[in-house]
């Protein structure tokens, strides 16, 4: 075989070796993967140009594996934290927003409720009384009665807001 006889076959065909290289497999992996017709041998040869195109779809087909695969991961992933959702709102770990939502507007109206009510109790008292320093501790106690009723825990979702919750 002369010079130029190997410099052909150097370009027509790729050895076993090469081509494990360029896979990042053991060669051994080619010997299994030419008998799963993955690759195409002629006389113990390898054809350059038909098996690096037979490589490329293998590695094509790799990718597409595995990102079916992420997919399918990330859609469990979903799946799980959809149902650790639904688990710690059946234990009432959680609240749903609207539910808070809700609490928290009838929390303000009773509140307001109760402020706009100091003007009502205290206006028919505030001309008898004598002085600013008695005004404004009469002032000073309705509001230090409302903050204790409200300290003592309502029943904020009742109307009722002159009775507090009793102790449990």
């Amino acid at each position: 075989m002369t010079e130029l006889d190997r410099l052909r076959d150097a370009i027509a065909f790729i050895t076993r070796e090469e081509l494990a290289e360029l896979l990042d497999v053991d060669p051994s992996r080619i010997s299994h993967m030419v008998e799963q017709g993955i690759f195409a041998k002629e006389d113990e040869r390898f054809p350059r140009q038909s098996n690096i195109k037979a490589a490329f779809a293998w590695m094509r087909a790799r990718i597409g594996k595995s990102k079916g695969a992420r997919e399918k991961h990330r859609g469990l992933e979903l799946k799980n934290e959809l149902l650790a959702s639904a688990v710690a709102r059946e234990k009432r770990e959680v609240i749903p927003v609207a539910e808070v939502d809700q609490a928290w507007a009838e929390v303000i109206l009773l509140i307001r409720g109760v402020l706009l009510r100091i003007a009502n109790k205290l206006a028919p008292r505030i001309p008898y009384l004598k002085d600013e320093a008695a005004i404004e501790a009469e002032i000073r106690r309705e509001i230090e009665e409302v903050l204790a009723l409200l300290a003592r825990g309502m029943d904020y979702f009742s109307n009722d807001t002159t009775k507090p919750e009793s102790a449990a």
